[in-house]
């Protein structure tokens, strides 16, 4: 009995993970009643089964499904952090590198795969704490307490949004949230890509 409770075990997270949706959350429950009315000797088996799959679903869960009272995750590459609010999926660690708009524009896809882009100008925002006194932290970027990003810097990070009318696009230093724009041939500044998001 034990073997066919590993072999559910692995048909759950299997379609839990590959195939969100083709396991209705009620046919597995159904089951597993069934089977714990068949098989009294099991019972606290399949009560663990039934934990390991409310974690299996939070894993397949998208971003942006949130995580109760949790803004960042990280994923479990450990390279990449989903933000709840927003959907949108960070490098845990940006590029060192400094480029100019144009570059940066190409830099995600060309370095780290098709599904990649620059982050537009809200996004980028959308990490800065506000509430923050950079004096207070002289060292440590303006990010939300507690975030798990590591190596971004008090500088300057390119945004996919051009100003209109101007050869300009808009950045956001992580130095004190300031919001400017540069030149985009004649400047450079970093990069930290993304994916997923509404762009």
């Amino acid at each position: 009995m034990r073997s066919l409770l590993h072999l559910m075990t692995l048909l759950t997270s299997a379609a839990l993970t590959i195939l969100p949706g083709a396991v209705s959350a009620q046919s597995v429950e159904t089951l597993l009643d069934e089977l714990a009315a068949q098989h009294h000797d099991i019972r606290d088996d399949i009560a663990g089964l039934r934990e390991s799959i409310k974690v299996l679903k939070k894993l397949a869960a998208p971003c942006g499904a949130g995580t109760v009272g949790q803004r960042f995750v990280v994923l479990a590459s450990g390279e990449e952090v989903c933000d709840n609010t927003t959907g949108v999926i960070w490098e845990r660690e940006p590029s060192n590198a400094q480029v100019n708009w144009e570059g940066a524009m190409s830099f995600c896809k060309d370095v780290l795969g098709e599904k990649y882009r620059l982050p537009g100008v809200k996004e980028l925002i959308s990490l800065v704490d506000y509430s923050r006194n950079p004096l207070d932290t002289p060292i440590a970027p303006v990010l939300p307490i507690g975030h798990p990003f590591g190596d971004v810097l008090r500088a300057g990070y390119w945004s996919s949004t051009p100003v209109p009318g101007f050869s300009d696009a808009w950045f956001v230093s992580f130095s004190a949230g300031i919001v400017d724009r540069l030149n985009k041939g004649a400047s450079s500044v970093f990069v930290w890509c993304v994916r997923g998001g509404q762009g």
